[in-house]
């Protein structure tokens, strides 16, 4: 939608649609880095503390099975009530965790969040991809992505803050009154819509494999490691085994009518895509999940210095995504990609550096590498998979690229958090930490080989559509 072409009054519904996108966006956003930096508190304040991972890989995981599904609704129910929706769930997600009395109930909680915001996640990429052309899209992904570092910015300080001054219910329990206003807007300000999809059907075998494949793989890396225990493994793996069975024969079978976007699996460029945006992920969420435990409990540092922590990386973020969305129509998707990912292996090295990594300056310095590549790789990805891809596709497209961001980090958390409580058992936090950064740079460094394989034109412009 070229601005060139709109009238006065559908230039004002535009910027009123786009701004409910972005404070949705921001909300929902903000939740995964609030409970990131109370982790140590839930630890503390609940029985069965080894489940921490699940508080964000849980939120996340169901977000993942939530996201292709809601792009799916949306391009067969229309974004308007699908959005409503998942704010809908969204607000009961909280007030779960609001009243939760145990872990068990808190990850419950968390869980129902998850699949709000996975839906609402989506849907605004959705939306503001509809609402503007390949020409503007580069800005306003790089908007987007900003939004999501200026929610993990206030995520942290709010969080440390209402739980030194009030008390970390409330955090969650704000989220009732301002979902109720975005629920409003949504249904005022936007339109029914004449709905053309480009395929009919649900694929419940796609939907179920892809269920079983992220289940089956986060259980495994969370299973207990005890005598006796092999047999819980290789059930796990048979679940995973199961879901990648079923989404093979899907992909096959039903090409453009599969649950997962087909792109992702027959296309040079989009295979790179989704291996970057999995491997960037998995990296981002893995340290802002791991560094503020670690802090807090083996270097002895405040909260409030694990919450630094945690900003620096959404600063980065920030700056990365607002920076990349201005030149990536100079440099190109791949060569953004490329950066973004020597920034993220920068950031794993600073990690890794023998005796530094005790300094919270050094800590800092890290993260904020970190978060400006994530910036980097998110923006770029999202861009070339929704230039590269026709407008009837859009919906479900965006929802593959959400996915892939979502899978990646709920792996990354499970995959390392597995790693950190495996060490603190032994009282080796230390040594487990240093494995487990050694990991990052690893994927840092495979993200780097991925993004070669991108073909990209100077410029990723109108050009780029496929008609």
């Amino acid at each position: 939608m070229s601005t060139m072409t709109l009238t006065e009054n559908e230039l004002t519904r535009r910027s009123r649609l786009t701004l409910l996108a972005l404070t949705a966006l921001f909300l929902a956003a903000m939740d995964a880095t609030v409970v990131g930096t109370l982790i140590p508190v839930f630890r503390h304040e609940f029985d069965q503390p080894q489940e921490f991972p699940w508080l964000m890989s849980g939120f996340i995981l169901a977000a993942v099975l939530a996201m292709p599904l809601s792009g799916l609704l949306a391009d067969r129910m229309g974004l308007k009530r699908v959005i409503i929706g998942s704010l809908a769930l969204f607000m009961a997600g909280s007030v779960v965790v609001a009243m939760a009395p145990d872990m068990r109930s808190l990850i419950g909680g968390r869980v129902l969040q998850g699949v709000g915001s996975g839906g609402i996640t989506v849907l605004v990429y959705t939306l503001i991809g509809g609402l503007y052309g390949p020409e503007e899209r580069g800005r306003m992904q790089g908007l987007l992505s900003a939004v999501w570092g200026l929610a993990a910015i206030a995520g942290p300080v709010i969080g440390a803050a209402v739980h030194t001054w009030i008390d970390w219910h409330w955090v969650f329990w704000a989220n009732v009154p301002l979902i109720s206003v975005l629920i409003l807007a949504a249904a005022l300000l936007m339109p029914e819509e004449d709905l053309q999809p480009s395929v009919s059907g649900f694929d419940l075998a796609g939907f179920t494999g892809f269920c079983a494949l992220a289940s089956g793989v986060l259980l495994w890396l969370m299973a207990p490691d005890g005598p006796g225990d092999d047999m819980i493994r290789m059930g796990y793996a048979g679940v995973t085994l199961t879901g990648v069975l079923l989404v093979a024969q899907s992909l096959w079978r039903r090409r453009e009518r599969a649950f997962l976007a087909v792109e992702f699996f027959r296309e040079r460029s989009f295979v790179a895509v989704m291996i970057s945006i999995l491997l960037s992920a998995a990296i981002l969420y893995a340290c802002v999940t791991l560094l503020p435990v670690y802090m807090v409990e083996v270097l002895g540092r405040s909260l409030v210095d694990a919450g630094g922590v945690v900003l620096a990386a959404s600063l980065g973020w920030v700056v990365g995504a607002t920076v990349c969305g201005n030149l990536v129509n100079r440099l190109g998707t791949r060569n953004c990609t490329m950066l973004g990912f020597l920034l993220l292996l920068a950031g794993a090295g600073l990690l890794l550096a023998p005796g530094l990594n005790t300094l919270f300056a050094v800590l800092l310095l890290a993260q904020v590498s970190v978060g400006v590549g994530i910036g980097f790789v998110a923006t770029a990805t999202l861009i070339l998979a929704q230039n590269r891809t026709r407008p009837q596709r859009l919906g479900q497209v965006t929802a593959a690229v959400q996915v892939f961001r979502q899978l990646g980090a709920a792996v990354g958390i499970n995959a390392l958090g597995a790693l950190f409580i495996s060490g603190s058992s032994a009282g080796a936090e230390a040594q487990a930490l240093q494995m487990s950064f050694a990991v990052l740079g690893a994927c840092a460094l495979a993200g780097l080989l991925s993004a070669l394989l991108i073909r990209d034109p100077r410029k990723a412009s109108g050009q780029e559509v496929s008609q």
